[in-house]
């Protein structure tokens, strides 16, 4: 859980990062950022966002 705290840290960061290299909105940015953190403090739940065609 280290990492997610070192990432909620950095948090602008990330999102300044993604807004420069891949042209993403802020909002973007955010929503990514929280569902990874979301992810990867309740693995068992990531069954729930995989995309089936």
């Amino acid at each position: 859980m280290a990492a997610i705290a070192a990432r909620a840290a950095r948090v602008d960061a990330f999102v300044e990062t993604m807004m420069n290299e891949i042209g993403a909105t802020k909002g973007w940015a955010l929503f990514n950022l929280g569902l990874a953190a979301s992810v990867a403090r309740n693995p068992d739940d990531a069954e729930s966002f995989r995309c089936e065609p």
